[in-house]
């Protein structure tokens, strides 16, 4: 079955591992999860982000099938053209989040 939606996970950190020909970002510790299911049109995590640990600064990883807007902060408005970002269908992408973050997203 093929994904469809918006899934945003939340991770302790992230590590950079680089090699003479690729660079790659290799996720902290998983600490939750939250999945929309397609068709919603919008939605903001229940959970906020992990407090700072020594595995680095907590960072919301988004995939999405859909394109959609995300905003991240302590109340998250994806509808406010001034404080989001876009990203296109079947995308991933990792953000940098501060410690009690949501992340908010509204389909593009």
């Amino acid at each position: 079955m093929a994904f469809s939606g918006v899934r945003i996970e939340c991770y302790r950190g992230m590590t950079v591992l680089r090699d003479s020909w690729w660079s790659y970002l290799m996720p902290g510790l998983l600490e939750w999860s939250q999945s929309f299911a397609s068709p919603a049109v919008s939605g903001i995590t229940t959970k906020t982000a992990v407090r700072v640990t020594a595995d680095g600064d907590p960072v919301f990883r988004v995939h999405n099938a859909e394109a959609i807007y995300v905003a991240i902060g302590r109340n998250p408005n994806a509808a406010d053209d001034s404080k989001r970002l876009y990203l296109s269908a079947g995308g991933s992408i990792v953000l940098k989040a501060e410690p009690g973050d949501k992340l908010a997203w509204v389909a593009a």
